[in-house]
């Protein structure tokens, strides 16, 4: 499916549903050189979470990325980023 053909269907389910903001999709790269691809991407400075990532595509529809360097370790475990930290594994 191409990205154009996406972009008019959520554009016209953002229509039809009367949402406030965008609607968002993620996609999980092998290798972080395919991000260089991807067009108008929006590198974010520090460390963010995940939710903050989805927010800036929903509220300002910036494309961003994210790897377990650039987010807080909780994100990075549950997006499958890296291993369990070790205080969540102790409970």
């Amino acid at each position: 499916m191409d990205l154009e053909r996406l972009s008019n269907q959520a554009r016209e389910l953002r229509v039809a549903l009367a949402l406030r903001g965008r609607l968002v999709g993620v996609k999980l790269l092998e290798d972080r050189k395919q991000v260089k691809d991807i067009a108008k991407i929006k590198d974010t400075e520090g460390i963010l979470t995940s939710c903050q990532r989805i927010q800036m595509a929903r509220i300002i529809g910036w494309t961003t990325w994210e790897t377990k360097e650039n987010t807080v370790p909780f994100c990075s475990y549950i997006l499958g980023l890296c291993p369990k930290p070790q205080d969540i594994e102790s409970g």
